[in-house]
């Protein structure tokens, strides 16, 4: 769908994803848990906002109908981020998601789809930094 748009899709995270990223290698053990799900929470809050955005406000059908679909997966992961949260005794904004990338621009000049890349590339940094630091621990631990 990025290409049938002419949306260019990043090939490496962003500035604020890489410095997500450093937080969560720098993190002690028992920080980390409660650090990952304040960042997911944020980026989750972000998502579900720039998703139902899109859904009010945006003017091509193929990515309205996406976005329609694709809220209530959003919705349900930040439930799951939230519950994580709680359970790791974290306060949700305490990590900054970043600006919402071009889907945040003050004149919503942001083209669509712009919105799902954040979130992918979010989950993509999210997920490869706790593959790492479980590796790390079992590591640690055998």
């Amino acid at each position: 769908m990025a290409g049938d748009l002419g949306v260019d899709l990043p090939d490496a995270p962003n500035a604020e994803q890489q410095a997500q990223a450093a937080t969560l290698k720098s993190v002690s053990d028992s920080a980390f848990d409660a650090t990952y799900a304040q960042i997911q929470v944020a980026g989750h809050q972000k998502s579900v906002a720039s998703t139902e955005k899109e859904i009010a406000e945006g003017t091509d059908a193929t990515v309205v109908a996406y976005a329609t679909g694709y809220l209530p997966v959003a919705q349900h992961h930040l439930m799951m981020a939230e519950e994580a949260l709680a359970a790791a005794g974290g306060a949700p904004a305490a990590v900054p998601a970043g600006s919402g990338g071009l889907m945040g621009t003050a004149d919503g000049s942001g083209q669509s789809l712009a919105w799902a890349v954040g979130v992918a590339g979010l989950a993509l940094v999210g997920g490869g930094v706790v593959a790492l630091r479980r590796r790390e621990r079992a590591d640690t631990h055998a």
